[in-house]
């Protein structure tokens, strides 16, 4: 599995606007349809971080692929190589897993937060192993909990279908693991992370691989519209 992120802390969306252009019809009235600039920015990287990633590390040339979406918005690509992906975004970071099997990714921000007013996400006992933690402590936890969340439903490719509260997760310094009386699919992996001591990133995935993190210049990614 390859896991490629960006930062667009320097970038600015007057300077990148030209981009638009380049990208899909989809993409395209994705940014137009967005108010503030930096969620225009964000989108417009998302597609040149998955076309960079794409030719750069599979060799496939993404306008020859199709992107189609499930009734719930989640993308997947129609290639002969059966290449599955995901892409999320938080803050500068743009963050693109791509594999040969099902992947879920997502990435958050850890911003200062009243937790009391979000606990409702949060399982029973994960809300009681927040309360045996300090408020740096505990907040640290709600974010690991939370990119763990999404990364599964992503996964699963059904947005928010299933409460948030009815999935709870262990986390120990060896292992993931995951408790729901849900009838869906349980029996996955989990990878947690965190970039710049700053972003909480979850991977979930079905059979273990081994996982390539690498990080791509803003710069670099735009260049692929040069060669």
């Amino acid at each position: 599995m390859k896991i490629i992120y960006t930062n667009i802390s320097k970038e600015k969306y007057s300077e990148v606007s030209n981009y638009i252009k380049y990208l899909s019809s989809i993409r395209q009235d994705k940014v137009r349809g967005f108010k503030f600039e930096k969620d225009k920015l964000r989108s417009i990287f998302g597609e040149l971080l998955l076309r960079y990633a794409l030719k750069e590390y599979f060799n496939i040339e993404f306008d020859k692929c199709k992107i189609i979406f499930n009734k719930y918005g989640k993308p997947y690509i129609i290639h002969e190589t059966n290449l599955k992906f995901n892409l999320s975004h938080s803050g500068n970071i743009i963050i693109c897993a791509l594999s040969y099997q099902s992947v879920g990714i997502d990435i958050e921000e850890n911003k200062a937060l009243d937790l009391g007013t979000l606990v409702y996400c949060l399982h029973e006992n994960e809300q009681y192993c927040l309360r045996q933690y300090n408020s740096k402590e505990a907040l640290d936890l709600f974010y690991n909990y939370w990119v763990l969340k999404e990364s599964y439903l992503k996964y699963l490719g059904v947005g928010l279908l299933y409460p948030l509260n009815k999935i709870s997760f262990t986390i120990t310094k060896d292992q993931i693991r995951l408790f729901t009386e849900l009838d869906i699919e349980k029996d996955l992996s989990f990878k947690l992370f965190h970039l710049l001591n700053k972003y909480s990133v979850a991977i979930c995935y079905a059979k273990k691989e081994n996982i390539d993190i690498e990080m791509a210049d803003a710069n670099l990614i735009k260049s692929i519209f040069y060669d």
